[in-house]
This record gives C-alpha cells, structure tokens and sequence, in this order.
C-alpha cells in the first residue's frame, strides 16, 4: 500500500476500532505497523494521545485497565455509536480497509 493509499491515521484507527471488540493503543499499534509504521508519527505517545482525543470526542470509551508484564498499564477502548456513525459517514468510497 502506498502513503497515497493511507487514510489520516485517525480516521485508521477509528475504523480499525471499528472491527475490533476493544483494543489498546499497543494493540492497535501492533495491527497497524504494516500500514503506519514507518510514518514517524507511528509512536507509542501519539497513539495513546489519538486515543485520549477520540475519547475525548466519545468517539470510544474505556472498557479496562490491566498492569503489562512491563507493569505499565494498559488501558483499552471499544468503539462507541458515535465513532461508528463517524465511520459510516466520513470514509472515503475508495478505502477498503
């Protein structure tokens, strides 16, 4: 896939949000580094502030925390109708995520 072909990360992550039950920013992080992982915005700190602002937004909600083997925690998200709708609404007819 070509940096022409990405959507705005965001607009990614919410719709990878979207096919998933919940995830965390690592998770996320993990699913997405094929795609995003050479963009030099792809870094822990911007992806766990993504997650804040769609929360922000009620674009997600937190579902749960736990402690990593690292012992951080890790906070994960599921979608909320809001998110979705954003979804539904704002993806471009050529993205086939």
């Amino acid at each position: 896939m070509s940096d022409s072909d990405l959507l705005p990360f965001r607009a990614r992550l919410l719709d990878y949000m979207s096919k998933v039950d919940e995830a965390s920013p690592l998770q996320a992080m993990d699913d997405l580094r094929g795609e995003y992982g050479h963009k030099k915005y792809f870094t822990k700190e911007k992806v766990i502030e993504d997650f804040l602002s769609m929360q922000a937004n009620e674009q997600v909600v937190q579902t749960r925390a736990r402690f990593d083997d690292s012992g951080d925690v890790e906070v994960f998200y599921r979608i909320t109708d809001i998110g979705r709708e954003l979804v539904d609404k704002y993806l471009p007819s050529w993205y086939k995520g």
